[in-house]
């Protein structure tokens, strides 16, 4: 039994090829005494195998401020929360608002507040409130009502959904000239409507009152049709 403070090299104890150095010493916990490899001039653990598992932790236990839950940290830690969750959860210094829109609870950080402001929880939601309070009366640009019935048919959100719709069942082609959009060539077009978007109010957004032209061919049409003859009637 060697003695403790002995040392030898791995090589002398185990006849290896080990040329470490080991000490012979005693477990601080159990008493055990064991070869131990030195490291930097010390034995390189002063707890046997089965005592490291065990031996008192010298760090704190903490709770976390967040979920209440306990957590161990190392004597130099400075964690403050048990997990990335709660850390996250704990660095958000905005708000909680109310979308005035769909009335859903969202979040957001004091900076977007302070210099944007927040009102909505999305662009969706967003641009439905800039039709609702910015629009007519509300809008910076109103002049007192001074629009057309005609200019504001024109501009609404309707008016672009007959459009596409006209398109769409037309296969985006000039049904006069055949003429549409391919690789490297434009064609810019418009729908046309067939009974007077003036005349026939009932049939201003009826899909079947429309038609698929070209720029070229829309002038076309309303120049054959000043006096509302054959063809196909102004728009």
């Amino acid at each position: 039994m060697p003695n403790i403070g002995e040392i030898k090299t791995g090589y002398a104890i185990w006849g290896s090829n080990n040329r470490h150095k080991f000490i012979w010493c005693k477990c601080l916990s159990c008493g055990k005494e064991r070869w131990v490899v030195i490291v930097k001039g010390k034995p390189k653990s002063k707890w046997c195998n089965a005592c490291a598992i065990r031996k008192p932790r010298r760090g704190k236990i903490k709770v976390c401020p967040i979920c209440n839950k306990e957590f161990y940290i190392c004597p130099s830690g400075v964690q403050i929360y048990c997990s990335v969750g709660c850390q996250n959860e704990g660095q958000r210094k905005g708000h909680l608002l109310i979308c005035k829109i769909c009335g859903k609870e969202y979040y957001r950080s004091p900076s977007q507040i302070r210099l944007r402001g927040s009102s909505c929880c999305s662009n969706k939601c967003k641009g439905e409130a800039v039709t609702i309070f910015r629009s007519g009366e509300n809008s910076l640009s109103w002049k007192g009502g001074v629009s057309t019935e005609n200019h504001r048919q024109r501009a609404s959100k309707q008016w672009r959904i007959w459009r596409e719709a006209v398109f769409s069942r037309d296969n985006w082609t000039c049904q006069r000239c055949g003429a549409r959009s391919r690789n490297g060539s434009r064609v810019v077009l418009h729908p046309h409507h067939i009974k007077h978007f003036a005349e026939y109010p009932d049939l201003r957004f009826k899909v079947s009152n429309g038609i698929t032209l070209c720029k070229e061919c829309h002038k076309e049409v309303h120049l054959e049709n000043k006096a509302g003859p054959a063809g196909y009637p102004s728009s």
